[in-house]
């Protein structure tokens, strides 16, 4: 019984961190590529998120 209750907590985890994954990504992509113009390939790109970083600099 406590092997169980120890692994639903465990998935329940697991599929909360792939939602809010799949949420950031989704927001992500909505922001770059409906928001700002861009295209959704492009932003996982390194140079774009350097691009952003160096915003803050």
């Amino acid at each position: 019984m406590v092997m169980r209750k120890i692994l639903f907590k465990t998935l329940r985890l697991i599929v909360i961190l792939l939602i809010a994954a799949v949420v950031f990504y989704a927001g992500i992509v909505v922001g770059f590529a409906v928001i700002g113009n861009g295209k959704a390939s492009e932003v996982l790109k390194p140079a774009i998120w350097q691009n952003f970083f160096s915003l803050f600099k």
